[in-house]
C-alpha cells in the first residue's frame, strides 16, 4: 500500500481508478443491507469476472492484480451482490476543510472551492443524493419550488442521471445534480447568479465573473486531475467537475446545456 501511495501521488489514472474503488466501497458500505442470494449466482458472478480478466490484456491493472488474491476475489463477489439491494439515501455534507490543491487559500464562500470539494467527497462515498433517480422529470419535481432560481437538470449525452440534493449555505439555497458516465461521476453545482454577482453570501474570482459576463462561459485553470466547467443560464450559475479530461466534460455540459429542464 505505501508504494502504490508513492505512486498515485504522480500518477493521475491510477489515482483516478483508486478513488473511484474507495466511492464504490464507501457507498455500499454505508447505504446497502446485505441479504441472502442464491448460491449460483455468486458462482456465476465470480466466473463472469474471471472470464473477463482473463480476457483482458491489462494484467497490470490495479482490479485484475487484486482479482489475483483469493480473499480480494471473495469480497467483490459480496459486493456485487450487494448491489442487487435498494440503496438508502442521505443527506449532503457541508464542505470540510480537507481540499484539494486548486481550491487551497480561496474562501469558504468560494463558489468553484464547494464544488470542487463537495466533488471529492462523492467520490470518497461522504454525499449521496437526497434522491435517487435516472429520471429526469422526476428529478425537476424533486427541484420545484425549493430555490429562489430555476434549477436546471440537463441530459448530458451519454450521461446517466443518478439524484439530487438540495442544501443551503449562508441563508441561500444550492441545488446539485449527479450523473454517471462509464467509469466517472460528473457532479454538477448550481446557484443563484445574481447572488453570486453581489459576493456576499457567495464568492466567485473576479475573472471568472469577467468571462462568464463576456461570454456565458468560464473554465478555471491548474485543476490538476478535476476538470472543470463554468457557465451560466438565465439566473442560474452551473459548476461541473469530473475526473474525465475537460474536452469530454465540456462537450457532455454543452449536450445538455441548451435543452435542459427547468424546476422553478
Amino acid at each position: 500500500m505505501d508504494q502504490f501511495e508513492i505512486h498515485a501521488r504522480c500518477c493521475g489514472p491510477c489515482t483516478r481508478e483508486y478513488e473511484n474503488e474507495l466511492s464504490i466501497k464507501g457507498l455500499l458500505q454505508r447505504h446497502t443491507r446485505m441479504v441472502h442470494v442464491p448460491a449460483d449466482l455468486q458462482v456465476s458472478i465470480v466466473r463472469r469476472i474471471d472470464r473477463e480478466a482473463r480476457r483482458s490484456d491489462g494484467a497490470q491493472h490495479l482490479l485484475f492484480r487484486l482479482w489475483r488474491v483469493p480473499l480480494v476475489r471473495a469480497a467483490l463477489a459480496v459486493a456485487l451482490t450487494a448491489l442487487l439491494v435498494v440503496l438508502s439515501l442521505d443527506r449532503l455534507q457541508e464542505p470540510s476543510d480537507a481540499l484539494p490543491f486548486m481550491t487551497a487559500g480561496l474562501s469558504a464562500n468560494n463558489v468553484v472551492r464547494q464544488s470542487v470539494d463537495n466533488y471529492h467527497k462523492i467520490l470518497r462515498g461522504e454525499i449521496v443524493p437526497q434522491i435517487g433517480s435516472n429520471d429526469p422529470l422526476e428529478l425537476r419535481d424533486f427541484f420545484t419550488g425549493r430555490t429562489s432560481f430555476p434549477v436546471l437538470v440537463p441530459r448530458m449525452k451519454e450521461c446517466a442521471f443518478v439524484g439530487g440534493v438540495v442544501n443551503e449555505h449562508n441563508g441561500t439555497g444550492l441545488a446539485h445534480v449527479l450523473y454517471h458516465t462509464g467509469s466517472d461521476v460528473i457532479y454538477l453545482y448550481q446557484a443563484g447568479w445574481e447572488t453570486v454577482k453581489e459576493g456576499k453570501m457567495l464568492e466567485i474570482a473576479p475573472e471568472a465573473k469577467t468571462a462568464l459576463l463576456e461570454t456565458g462561459w468560464y473554465i478555471p485553470r491548474g485543476a490538476g486531475n478535476d476538470a472543470v466547467v463554468l457557465w451560466t443560464h438565465d439566473r442560474t450559475l452551473c459548476i461541473a467537475v469530473s475526473h474525465m479530461g475537460l474536452d469530454r466534460l465540456l462537450a457532455s455540459v454543452k449536450s445538455g446545456a441548451d435543452s435542459a429542464l427547468e424546476a422553478r
